[in-house]
């Protein structure tokens, strides 16, 4: 008997903020194969808003156009399985002959959804410019859902910077948990 799978989270992104290849809560680009013929055992199956792929060895998704991504800050998606001990989720760009995978097993919680917002920088060996393909590799029958890219990167700033200048728009944030706020030049 197949378990009760419990539905997918909903992602809150606004959309203007999310380029999407799969998910029922935003617009997905078009021509995306999920089930590629790349010599694998492993089959995708879309139905029911998820995307299943049974006894997963690896499994490629190819995208209809490349996707230029290098204005996103994340990764985003939602997986669940009941016993997966490895899984691994890659971008590629078949162009620049660039891919990087990054290892979702770590934090993996079987038998519930698990929510994945993955900081582009994991995939800093990856021209980001143009993703053209998906690779998930792994053991267990895997569900994914919410295949999107969102959030902006943040613009490189030029030295030094004027804070004292009338046109600057900066914001100021904290960065790896700490906080960050503006104070009185001294003197």
């Amino acid at each position: 008997m197949t378990p009760t799978v419990p539905a997918s989270p909903t992602p809150a992104e606004p959309a203007e903020n999310v380029s999407s290849i799969f998910s029922d809560a935003y617009t997905d680009v078009t021509g995306t194969n999920f089930d590629p013929v790349w010599d694998a055992s492993t089959g995708a199956v879309v139905d029911n808003g998820v995307i299943t792929y049974a006894d997963l060895v690896y499994q490629g998704t190819e995208l209809f156009n490349p996707l230029d991504v290098s204005g996103y800050a994340f990764f985003n998606v939602d997986v669940y399985t009941t016993v997966t001990t490895e899984l691994e989720i890659f971008l590629i760009n078949t162009t620049a002959e660039t891919e990087q995978g990054y290892n979702l097993a770590q934090n993996l919680t079987n038998g519930q959804w698990n929510t994945f917002q993955i900081p582009l920088s994991e995939f800093s060996t990856v021209d980001l410019s143009g993703i053209d393909q998906l690779k998930l590799v792994g053991n267990g029958t895997v569900l994914l859902d919410n295949l999107y890219f969102s959030g902006t990167s943040l613009a490189a700033v030029a030295l030094p910077v004027n804070f004292e200048s009338a046109v600057s728009d900066y914001e100021i944030a904290g960065f790896d948990g700490g906080e960050a706020s503006i104070a009185a030049a001294p003197g």
